[in-house]
């Protein structure tokens, strides 16, 4: 008898069983934070339970999240001492999508806490068990009330590798509902909260969760103060329901939009030890209403602290994500306007950085003039923060750079390699970065053909653009820092760099750079502004730029796109009216927000606040003489001139890289050749050049002096 039970052991284990297996899908745990695995991981699990009267090896079977595609991830097979259920027994497998633990008992999937389906198949594709589930919650499994039942139950504490319970509960209570909505309210108001008859409603009034140690609702709540009144609903035989949270603004009006967070971690905004952990994320509350008052969007996602700067500055850097375990994979909401992206999955509402305790829109103010370019750029829009019902000051509502924000601002991209310089990959891997490292190392870029192969691998026209900025903004933490830059992961995939992460830029006079720095040397890689030590990390990060400004089809673009983008995207009126509207939008809410944050190394006074907003305008006002000095000085120039172009009636002139169609008057390099097209509107034909020699519509002109030129259309 027990040689045949052996035998048949045998045959499950190598050959599997002739009919389909009794092994059920038992437990699952979408969402885990409590048990490991054996490489010290929290991830996903699902257990299975064999009610056969011998063992299973379900190596070579498979799972699958969708019951379409049955073979989806085969379950390995070369360990079966991993993969056998004994008789009657349990086996835990975890579901870590992405891991590179290639173990018998991980599963390369992903439970989703949104809901979704497991399946079990045999090696022929035959279903065992399979499951559909819906929204799970942290560390609360889903499981049969007992072993291979059909009925399922909620377990708060999941029974691993063990018999399922019978004290399960059979789902989830309902959310309350408030007879009054959340938003402004010049006077009190009265706030009634209904559930199902015969439930119990906990609720707090500081953004703290609710527990079922805290406040019983009986009567309705009278709100005279701004508060966060957050409820849950628990039912007799059911688990707690989803907390319902709103935000009550009692006599108070902002010009800016206002965000309103509620969370239960209070505490790590007001830490001010730097050793404790205060990255990790937490589940909060957050909803925004815009300047009008209207409720833009809620919902509840997770929230963690961001930048170095938050263990310095008391009022911190703040980033929000949707996620499915907290109910929303998404914000549904247009938080750009002038971003083409309808919903997003995450944003910033970040202090400022450094530039905290000085004028609190240095970076941001980077990032919109350069919004016509061709650099990838950060949306900003300035908000007014509550946390807890408490003001917390003016946030910047920023775009959080991470593979979403390629998603939203180029949707066709696809799956993408992402980096930070220095830092090991944000997504995808580094092949191809350093397939272009070790060409440029090796090959002469001021041979046409070296250089046409850098171009098949970079977007030029972004890198330039990019380049100048940085340079026109004299950005000393970077290149070393700072620096992020993806490429869309297909054979034509081409590098492009993002602008993130300015404040220490666009100010002169630094503590080891006096004075307007010349920031194209810099970014050739000489050090005039750090200490010797970081001379090589220096000349490491800007090795591209010095290979490429060999090439003298490269040069010519460069300074040519220098001298267009000092004429318009850095022109000195422009830079400086666009600080005067940031500098305006702020200004009716920095009597508030100094008044929270000047005693406690911010903002001190309106009057501290507009000197260092004058520097902003000083720095805008010297910076494109200083970089026409340090473009001659570098590249041998010989003065500039005046150019000015008119299109006449009927067309436009594309000038380098500025398409007219006004007139303009712009600074260029003696000598240094310009293009110009003219192109005929409509019903209109190009018919000559006036003040240069020529009937092409294409030109090539070499300025010496100062010029008019004016393209004439007539009809046809």
């Amino acid at each position: 008898m027990q040689r045949g039970l052996f035998i048949l052991a045998f045959l499950c284990t190598v050959h599997g069983f002739a009919q389909v297996p009794k092994v059920f899908i038992n437990e699952l745990v979408a969402h885990n934070t409590n048990v490991q695995d054996r490489f010290r991981e929290y991830d996903d699990w699902v257990e299975l339970y064999n009610d056969e009267d011998t063992a299973v090896n379900v190596g070579g079977m498979y799972f699958t999240d969708n019951l379409s595609e049955p073979k989806k991830v085969q379950i390995l097979s070369k360990y079966p001492s991993l993969t056998t259920i004994p008789a009657k027994g349990h086996k835990v497998f975890w579901f870590d999508k992405g891991s590179r633990q290639y173990a018998s008992e991980h599963i390369n999937l992903k439970l989703s806490v949104g809901g979704e389906q497991v399946g079990l198949y045999t090696t022929e594709g035959v279903v065992i068990d399979s499951v559909t589930f819906g929204v799970q919650r942290k560390n609360i499994s889903y499981g049969r009330a007992i072993d291979g039942g059909s009925k399922w139950v909620y377990f708060t504490t999941p029974s691993y590798n063990q018999p399922n319970t019978r004290n399960g509960k059979e789902g989830f209570s309902a959310a309350p509902t408030f007879t009054k909505e959340g938003g402004f309210y010049p006077n009190k108001v009265q706030v009634k909260i209904n559930a199902p008859k015969g439930a119990t409603i906990y609720y707090t009034l500081d953004g703290s969760h609710p527990t079922t140690t805290g406040n019983v609702y009986n009567t309705p709540l009278s709100i005279d103060t701004t508060t966060i009144v957050r409820a849950m609903v628990i039912e007799e035989g059911k688990l707690p329901g989803t907390i319902t949270s709103n935000s009550y603004f009692i006599g108070v009006t902002h010009q800016l939009p206002v965000v309103s967070i509620a969370i239960d971690n209070y505490k790590i905004f007001v830490n001010t030890d730097p050793k404790l952990n205060i990255y990790n994320e937490s589940p909060a509350y957050v909803s925004l209403f815009e300047k009008d008052h209207q409720q833009a969007f809620e919902l509840n996602a997770g929230l963690r602290l961001v930048g170095k700067a938050i263990r310095n500055y008391p009022q911190k850097s703040i980033s929000m994500h949707a996620r499915s375990m907290f109910g929303h994979s998404d914000i549904n909401y247009p938080l750009f306007p002038g971003k083409p992206a309808q919903s997003y999955q995450a944003f910033l509402l970040r202090n400022s950085g450094n530039d905290w305790p000085n004028t609190l829109l240095k970076d941001a103010l980077m990032h919109t003039l350069v919004t016509q370019t061709n650099i990838d750029y950060q949306a900003y829009r300035p908000v007014v923060v509550y946390i807890n019902g408490i003001y917390w000051g003016i946030h910047n509502l920023r775009e959080k750079i991470c593979q979403h924000y390629i998603k939203n601002n180029h949707p066709n991209a696809g799956s993408i390699d992402m980096f930070e310089y220095g830092s090991m990959p944000i997504q995808g891997d580094d092949t191809h970065l350093q397939q272009l490292k070790t060409f440029v190392q090796h090959h002469d870029l001021s041979n046409a053909s070296n250089y046409d192969s850098v171009l098949q691998m970079i977007d030029v026209n972004n890198f330039i653009d990019y380049q100048i900025a940085e340079i026109f903004y004299a950005n000393t933490d970077w290149p070393m820092a700072n620096m992020k830059f993806w490429r869309p992961k297909h054979e034509d995939g081409k590098w492009r760099w993002i602008l993130f992460d300015t404040d220490l830029a666009f100010e002169s006079d630094k503590a080891r750079c006096p004075g307007h720095l010349n920031s194209i040397d810099y970014a050739l890689g000489i050090n005039n502004c750090h200490l010797p030590h970081l001379t090589k990390s220096l000349q490491a990060s800007t090795y591209l730029l010095q290979a490429l400004i060999k090439n003298p089809t490269f040069k010519a673009q460069f300074i040519n796109r220098f001298a267009d983008m000092l004429n318009t995207t850095f022109k000195e009126e422009k830079v400086v009216s666009t600080i005067r509207a940031m500098e305006a939008a702020l200004t009716p809410e920095m009597p508030q927000h100094i008044g929270r944050w000047g005693k406690n190394k911010g903002i001190r006074s309106m009057k501290e606040w507009q000197k260092n907003i004058n520097k902003l305008v000083q720095f805008a006002e010297e910076r494109p003489d200083t970089m026409r000095y340090f473009l001659a000085q570098n590249f041998q120039l010989k003065g500039t001139t005046t150019l000015t172009v008119v299109p006449g009636e009927g067309g436009t002139v594309q000038l380098n890289s500025l398409t007219l169609n006004t007139p303009f008057e712009g600074t260029y390099f003696k000598h240094i050749p310009v293009t110009m097209m003219a192109v005929p509107n409509n019903g209109y034909v190009f018919d000559r050049w006036e003040g240069v020699e020529g009937k092409e519509s294409e030109l090539t002109y070499t300025p010496n002096k100062d010029a008019r030129i004016r393209a004439i259309f007539k009809k046809r």
